[in-house]
């Protein structure tokens, strides 16, 4: 790894995070300029061993702790960070924790923070919708990275495919029909991708 930029991914064994740490490690010129640094909680979860042995550099880290923050982004270029609201749903840990992880990198003087984002659905809809708490929490992040200046990209996800069996679409077994649900317009454009 040595002469290389290295990335920090947090979320590296999740799909959006884990869908980084792959691009990276699989294109022939990422992989020639970078390291892939690839956070978790636990390093010796199957997928942490896989990606190590993918060529990661597998570091542990508590969103909650900070000291563990300031070790895995020493000496990143860059950060790529995605919190998890559905393991606690808990919208103010989620927040802490973002912020969290946005100190650290800033104090380390990171050249880019790459913030996995999503819309502020209370401030958009003037306090109608006042519970998407997946939601405005990253987008309370994102206005923190905003705030402090630090040099930042937001990426913005649609819907993962792999995510609507089971989720989103039901099965309707007598007429063999599957129906998405989701509470928008029919003809609504939906935004989806597979990692």
């Amino acid at each position: 790894m040595t002469g290389k930029k290295i990335i920090t991914v947090f979320g590296a064994t999740g799909q959006q995070g884990g869908s980084v740490v792959a691009t990276f490690l699989n294109d022939a010129r990422l992989s020639g300029e970078w390291s892939v640094r690839a956070v978790t909680r636990d390093v010796n979860k199957d997928s942490a061993k896989r990606l190590a042995a993918l060529g990661a550099e597998v570091v542990q880290a508590d969103l909650s702790d900070r000291h563990t923050l300031d070790k895995v982004v020493s000496g990143a270029e860059a950060v790529f960070a995605v919190t998890n609201y559905w393991e606690a749903m808990d919208a103010e840990l989620e927040v802490r924790q973002g912020k969290a992880i946005v100190d650290a990198a800033k104090a380390a003087g990171i050249k880019l923070f790459i913030w996995s984002s999503l819309y502020d659905v209370k401030k958009l809809t003037n306090g109608k919708l006042p519970h998407v708490y997946h939601f405005d929490g990253k987008a309370a992040v994102e206005e923190y990275i905003r705030a402090l200046g630090i040099p930042a990209a937001f990426f913005m996800p649609g819907f993962y495919m792999s995510n609507m069996p089971g989720q989103w679409l039901r099965a309707d077994p007598p007429e063999n029909v599957w129906t998405l649900a989701l509470p928008m317009p029919d003809r609504a454009p939906i935004p989806v991708f597979d990692i």
